[in-house]
């Protein structure tokens, strides 16, 4: 598991990673963002990638990661 958080995500990936950590499941986060569960289910695949994580690692380092990152996501992303 990388714990450094030095991790390089995408707008996408970040949005996607906060409501991973919400405890969203791949339908709710595809229905949230309008895009395919299939879509949803690669972005969360390069993330794992990217972090060497599961879903539950996942969630307890996103809130760490967006909070040191100074991101806020879903909600800024429709201005």
């Amino acid at each position: 598991m990388k714990t450094d958080l030095k991790v390089a995500l995408t707008k996408r990936e970040l949005e996607i990673l906060e409501l991973v950590m919400e405890g969203l499941s791949n339908k709710d986060i595809a229905s949230k963002l309008y895009v395919g569960v299939h879509t949803v289910k690669s972005h969360i695949n390069t993330i794992f990638n990217k972090t060497d994580m599961n879903r539950i690692q996942l969630a307890v380092w996103a809130s760490h990661y967006l909070k040191q990152q100074n991101v806020t996501t879903t909600e800024d992303s429709s201005s």
